[in-house]
C-alpha cells in the first residue's frame, strides 16, 4: 500500500533558496527509488549489506536488527516518500550505519555512493514538503532534479517520532 506521508520530490514546483552552503565538503548520497538523501560522510560509520540484515524480532515500523561494535541496532527502510516499509523491497541492497548520541540506526537504500569537494547552494524545505519531526534539513539541486539534505540526527529524531528507541534499546538488552 502506498502511503501519503510524504510528498514527492518531482511534485515540488520551487525552492526558497537559503543563502547556506553546506559546511561539509564530503557527502554520501543514498538512493532510495527515486529520492537522492545527502548525508554528511562523517554521519555513517559503515555499510553493510542488506543480507546481514535480521529480520526476526523485528519492531513496529523497523526491518529488523543489524549487528555492529558487537551489539544489536535497530534497522528501518523508507519508502521515497519517508513512510516507513515494514517490508524490504528488493532494491534495498545496502545497509548505512548512522551515528547519533552515541548510538547507531540502519538505514536500509539501494545504493550509497561518495562525493568529495561537494558545495552546493541548499535551499530552504517549501512549505508543501515539511512534516513534524521531519528527518530534511533541506533541498540542492542535484543531477537532472532536486535531492534532500538530512543528517543522521535529524533521521534518527524522526524515526523516534514515529518509534521510541530508547525503549526498544532497553527491551533488546533484557533479551
Amino acid at each position: 500500500m502506498k502511503s501519503t506521508v510524504f510528498p514527492k520530490i518531482s511534485a515540488v514546483a520551487e525552492a526558497i533558496p537559503v543563502s547556506l552552503a553546506l559546511p561539509v565538503n564530503k557527502v554520501i548520497v543514498l538512493a532510495i527509488d527515486n529520492l537522492r538523501l545527502i548525508l554528511p560522510q562523517a554521519d555513517i560509520r559503515t555499510v553493510e549489506s542488506v543480507s546481514d540484515v535480521e529480520l526476526a524480532g523485528k519492531m513496529p515500523r523497523s526491518a529488523g536488527w543489524i549487528k555492529y561494535l558487537g551489539q544489536r541496532w535497530p534497522v528501518v527502510c523508507f519508502s521515497d516518500e519517508l513512510a516507513f516499509l515494514d517490508e524490504v523491497p528488493a532494491p534495498r541492497r545496502a545497509c548505512v550505519m548512522l551515528a547519533f548520541n552515541g548510538a547507531y540506526l540502519g538505514l536500509l537504500c539501494d545504493d550509497a555512493r561518495v562525493l568529495v569537494n561537494f558545495a552546493q547552494q541548499s535551499f530552504a524545505v517549501p512549505a508543501s514538503m515539511r512534516m513534524h519531526a521531519s528527518p530534511l534539513t533541506g533541498l540542492i539541486q542535484y543531477e537532472q532534479g532536486l535531492a534532500c539534505l538530512s543528517d543522521a540526527s535529524h533521521v534518527a529524531c524522526y524515526v523516534n517520532h514515529y518509534v521510541n528507541l530508547a525503549a526498544v534499546m532497553q527491551e533488546e538488552e533484557v533479551h
